[in-house]
């Protein structure tokens, strides 16, 4: 099912590239005015946009700052005498871990405690009940990719994507687009 997850991811950016592709080249394509028009309206978003999410970053800075050190921490290992590559290596497993342990990934962090050496208690119903929140999380972000309109534009056919990106205009901007006719 992590694999299932991680392929749907990795398509993700690539419908991503090409939906953001695809928009960037109708709106080069508009006349001056509207072009103009639909600009100002992005930036406007935008705007809006990033002042909340630099206050949703400061608070998250703050949070972090309270979450105890892993077993992989680099900063364990910045001046030890360990080669460059094995504290190369060491950082992946922490982001790994970090990223495993922030969303709820007990199956990845079980995975992770392996590779390492670490002894894993005998499985108990917590256990279970941690890979049974895993299965449901894991499946409840392959279905939001699903939903997304950069996955829907990079799974349909022409028809489909010109309807797609029409409604993306007119919902995220308040901005109308009709596409060519073939």
């Amino acid at each position: 099912m992590h694999a299932d997850l991680e392929y749907h991811e990795e398509l993700l950016g690539e419908a991503k590239s090409q939906f953001s592709t695809a928009l960037n080249e109708i709106v080069d394509s508009l006349p001056d005015e509207e072009k103009e028009e639909f600009l100002k309206l992005k930036q406007e978003i935008l705007d809006k946009r990033r002042a909340a999410m630099e206050a949703e970053i400061k608070a998250k800075e703050a949070a972090d700052a309270t979450e105890p050190p892993l077993k992989t921490h680099p900063d364990k290992f910045a001046s030890s005498d360990l080669a460059p590559e094995e504290i190369s290596r060491i950082e992946s497993i922490f982001k790994k871990a970090k990223s495993s342990y922030e969303n709820g990934n007990w199956y990845g962090l079980y995975a992770i405690a392996l590779d390492l050496g670490i002894e894993i208690e005998d499985i108990t119903m917590d256990h279970v009940d941690w890979i049974e929140d895993d299965v449901h999380h894991t499946l409840g972000r392959i279905a939001q990719i699903a939903q997304l309109v950069a996955w829907a534009w990079y799974t349909s056919d022409d028809k489909q994507k010109k309807s797609l990106i029409r409604n993306h205009f007119s919902y995220t901007y308040g901005f109308s687009w009709t596409p060519p006719t073939d």
